[in-house]
């Protein structure tokens, strides 16, 4: 009997002890205010903790203006955000933020324009209602905002650009195959009486679908237009704003969403069929294709920097990378991945090297300088965002042989965006992630610092 009553001791101990371990457990994974882990201890950065602005998901796009970030808040808050940085040394409770409504719904992207160096101003596009907003944020307090006009356009803004010297914004309308060109002079001493004004329309054609509009570094006449339904690139003369005329166009690879390049070449990273597409830009009026770089997965964000070790032309591509169906496409691919190309001769373009990241990889910040040779990439699980997404850092000192330093988690979040802030009076450095899944910046702090 005696034996009988220890077992049953025993089993109830056991059960106890069992159930105390699983709630542990569940407290650490549930815990996501705490957690953010690094995957192994050769990382730069700590779990510095996370901020929540307010109710509300979508936290997408940031752009920091001085100690400011700015930020958009998607369906169903349809929110203008920003978070005052300057306290950050502080911990996460020196934070505040403000929020405002964006204008209209579903604000997509956001620009910044300063007319004389001293006013500063935010442009808001908002997809779905076809507006742009005007916000006045010049310095009168930390968290000032203040929307001073809105326009109507003739579709649904996407990625714009800014040419501050011409006071123009140019917005791709992809839901009417246009592109739209804005007078931003009004945002002046008077910019309340005068109110924004179109100049001009330029059609890119039935289908075009155009996604993203870029400015050429080495001149002001010429903007280059992504056109992602039409895989094309168009080129288009803006020296008369109030007359776009298409001065060249190429054909590149399936669903050109993003690009970037230097005087002589634009590289444009192709979603749908695994390249990248490079564009002779050296003659601005008259651009030539190159070549499609296969590069693997999706071809998302391509960017141009140097060699660190022989100071040539060198391609850093992220690869995005899905298995199940995105936008309603199917993908059967393996997940992201960074690879390095010599650009240094466009007639023999060759990858030097490649490393995996361990999820699908959505956008990133690149670090090429005399102290340090860093890529910091934002990841997301495009199967189970219940796992969370990350970011990575990625050393390509040795860009034959790049090194994946460390994984950074976000629990039950999925960051979209991720980006450095260092605090100018203090030196301290930061990793900011901005979580589109439960609407919170994540932060990180740099242990170096």
């Amino acid at each position: 009997m005696k034996s009988q009553n220890l077992v049953k001791v025993y089993s109830v101990a056991l059960i106890l002890m069992l159930l105390g371990i699983l709630a542990i457990c569940q407290n650490l994974i549930g815990n996501d205010h705490k957690r953010a882990l690094a995957s192994n201890v050769s990382g730069d950065y700590d779990n510095y903790g996370v901020f929540t602005p307010s109710l509300g998901v979508n936290l997408r796009t940031m752009r920091f203006v001085g100690d400011k970030a700015y930020y958009l808040k998607q369906k169903p808050t349809n929110k203008l955000g920003v978070v005052d940085l300057s306290k950050i040394d502080g911990g996460i409770g020196a934070l505040s933020s403000t929020e405002v409504s964006s204008g209209g719904e579903y604000p997509y992207d956001i620009r910044t324009y300063s007319p004389d160096g001293t006013k500063q101003f935010i442009c808001v596009g908002n997809r779905d209602s076809n507006n742009i907003a005007f916000f006045d944020i010049t310095p009168k307090s930390k968290t000032y905002m203040n929307m001073v006009a809105k326009i109507n356009v003739n579709g649904s803004p996407v990625k714009m650009a800014i040419d501050d010297s011409k006071g123009l914004l140019y917005a791709p309308l992809s839901s009417s195959n246009q592109m739209v060109i804005v007078d931003l002079t009004f945002l002046g001493t008077k910019y309340i009486a005068n109110g924004p004004k179109f100049l001009s329309y330029y059609n890119a054609g039935q289908g075009a679908g155009p996604e993203r509009i870029v400015t050429i570094k080495n001149t002001k006449d010429v903007v280059l237009c992504l056109n992602r339904a039409s895989s094309q690139v168009d080129a288009v003369d803006v020296s008369n704003p109030k007359n776009p005329v298409r001065v060249g166009r190429v054909n590149v690879g399936k669903s050109p969403y993003y690009g970037e390049g230097d005087n002589q070449t634009w590289f444009v990273g192709n979603t749908e069929d695994d390249t990248v597409s490079a564009i002779d830009i050296s003659d601005p009026f008259n651009i030539k294709f190159i070549c499609n770089i296969k590069v693997g997965n999706m071809a998302y964000i391509p960017i141009v920097t140097k060699n660190p070790l022989t100071g040539k032309r060198m391609l850093s591509v992220t690869n995005e990378g899905y298995n199940g169906v995105h936008d309603g496409i199917k993908y059967n691919h393996e997940a992201g991945a960074v690879s390095f190309f010599d650009i240094s001769d466009m007639n023999n373009v060759t990858r030097i090297g490649r490393v995996a990241l361990p999820w699908a990889s959505a956008g990133n910040e690149l670090l090429n300088n005399d102290e340090e040779q860093i890529l910091l990439t934002s990841n997301t699980d495009a199967e189970d965002i219940t796992n969370g997404g990350s970011w990575s850092e990625v050393d390509f000192s040795d860009p034959t042989k790049p090194i994946l330093k460390a994984t950074y988690y976000t629990p039950g979040d999925e960051p979209h965006y991720v980006k450095r802030y260092t605090n100018k009076v203090s030196g301290k450095r930061y990793v900011i992630a901005t979580g589109r899944v439960k609407g919170q910046l994540w932060f990180w702090k740099d242990r170096r610092f």
